[in-house]
């Protein structure tokens, strides 16, 4: 991929937000830490890799729960 990831910058991203062009490194998507924009509009969310990974964990529940 070429790019760093961007809570760890000196890992090379795995995955990259296709909103906003960020890269994540392996861990973040593991832990579901890569969107980087949970509660907003994102046209890409119906094919995001990054979304389909983390949708159903603990974490993406307590999000949805705190958006609305």
């Amino acid at each position: 991929m070429g790019e760093f990831c961007k809570n760890h910058p000196q890992r090379e991203a795995r995955v990259q937000c296709q909103k906003m062009a960020i890269g994540y490194c392996q861990d973040c998507l593991d832990n579901c830490e890569a969107c980087t924009e949970p509660c907003g509009y994102c046209k890409f969310r119906g094919g995001c890799i990054i979304y389909e990974l983390c949708k159903r964990s603990d974490k993406a529940k307590k999000l949805k729960a705190e958006c609305g």
